[in-house]
């Protein structure tokens, strides 16, 4: 039997080879030659390992090294397992999320190009209606006419007052003739006739009747005069009458509070030539003159009065008394009512005063509230009266605040109204082409049938 070393399984392989190849050699000679030797002593040998308690151990700690290392190299190979499972689920989840993030992009990418598509395609309907609104929002041929003549008016009033200013009072008369019964006509048609019943109407009425048959009445002038650039002309910047050139209504009812003052100052300031003052429209004027100083109070502040006075009662009784049936049944609208739905819009402070308390209540202020106006204006009127360069700057300033309330008008309020208008044409212009769709889709249909 060969001898074994035990230790011979914890030495490196070549180590391991060079010594059994010793001790083989060894062993053999040694068995050859001393063959009972051997055996005695290779029987001590084999007791003493069997007996030892060092080799025991030994044995015992190689057998656990052996079980340590095999369940190390069975940890590692759990380990690598694990690993290699790991990566594999990790690729397989880097896949899935790269596939869905891929997925994801792909749809973003169709929405963003179909959005695109109704981008475009909603830019060219876009643009097909705002063509089409255009059409509606642009002012039709009749306005830019009527524009063109206030534009004229104007152009030609401030010719004649800075060249021949001496013919406002037959330019006025003038204007009286035409405007005047085309007020009438318009009011009628509306249903707008109780207007004609306002203090404005009764005062051109008043300057008409001066200066075609009382040209020569001096007191009858400067009472007429108090009157049309007094309360009449001051009513154009108390209610901001807007001087609109493409509005009729609004060139006529600026002209009937500017004119008969304009008519009367020029009356009074300005005298014709003699090469035309024996015109005979011209010589039935009487210019110039001016009341004695006895006169002077009761034709500035009185007469007026009395005249305004007069006119408040009448339009009490015929407004208030007289006709308030009838302008309620047949919906006529009166200066007292625009007022009134003027001043609800504002609510400032003088609407909340007037319009508390009852009816009866409401008509006293109004009234009240007027007849300080008008008072305040006929005080104002006497340092006009006696001054020209005061007359000549209130000229100026009435002028220049319809001008001015016409031009905000012109640019906030016609731009509103004309949207208004197109938007309502647009809708109507909408709903016909629906109803033409629907109606050409039921002949198709019965055609078909």
């Amino acid at each position: 039997m060969v001898y074994q070393d035990p230790l011979l399984a914890y030495l490196p392989d070549a180590k391991v080879r060079r010594r059994k190849k010793k001790r083989a050699s060894l062993n053999e000679d040694f068995a050859v030659t001393q063959p009972e030797t051997w055996h005695k002593q290779y029987q001590v040998y084999q007791d003493w390992r069997d007996t030892s308690p060092t080799l025991q151990c030994l044995k015992d700690n190689a057998v656990r090294f052996q079980q340590t290392c095999d369940a190390v190299k069975r940890g590692i190979q759990q380990a690598q397992s694990q690993i290699v499972d790991q990566v594999d689920s990790s690729r397989d989840a880097v896949v899935v999320a790269l596939k869905q993030q891929l997925k994801s992009a792909r749809a973003k990418l169709r929405r963003a190009l179909q959005q695109q598509q109704q981008n475009q395609q909603t830019s060219e309907d876009l643009g097909a209606d705002l063509i089409a609104f255009s059409k509606f929002v642009s002012g039709s041929k009749q306005e830019s006419q009527n524009f063109a003549i206030g534009s004229l008016v104007f152009a030609a009033l401030a010719f004649v007052c800075g060249c021949a200013p001496w013919l406002l009072p037959q330019l006025y008369l003038v204007f009286a003739a035409v405007a005047l019964p085309w007020r009438v006509y318009q009011f009628y048609r509306k249903r707008l006739s109780f207007y004609l019943l306002d203090f404005c109407y009764w005062a051109n009425l008043a300057t008409v009747l001066y200066l075609v048959i009382g040209s020569g009445n001096a007191h009858m002038g400067t009472m007429v005069y108090a009157l049309a650039d007094g309360p009449l002309a001051g009513a154009l910047l108390v209610w901001q009458s807007a001087w609109v050139f493409g509005s009729a209504a609004h060139s006529v009812s600026v002209l009937i509070h500017l004119l008969p003052g304009l008519a009367l100052f020029a009356q009074r300031h300005f005298s014709p030539p003699e090469s035309v003052s024996r015109i005979s429209l011209l010589s039935s004027t009487q210019y110039g003159g001016e009341p004695d100083g006895s006169a002077t109070f009761w034709w500035f502040l009185v007469a007026p009065f009395i005249f305004y006075a007069t006119w408040q009662t009448a339009y009490w009784l015929i407004v208030q008394v007289c006709c308030q049936h009838y302008i309620k049944k047949h919906g006529y609208e009166t200066s007292y009512s625009c007022l009134a739905k003027r001043a609800a819009k504002t609510n400032n402070v003088w609407n909340r005063i007037v319009r508390k308390g009852c009816k009866a209540r409401r008509l006293c202020m109004f009234g009240g509230i007027q007849l300080v106006f008008t008072l305040a204006c006929l005080l104002l009127f006497m340092p006009l009266y006696h001054s020209f360069c005061l007359s000549c700057i209130w000229q100026v300033v009435k002028f220049a605040v319809p001008v001015y309330y016409g031009s905000r008008y012109q640019c906030e309020k016609v731009p509103q109204h004309q949207v208004i208008k197109a938007v309502q044409s647009q809708k109507v212009h909408v709903s016909l082409t629906a109803e033409a769709k629907a109606a050409m889709t039921v002949k198709k249909t019965v055609a078909f049938a």
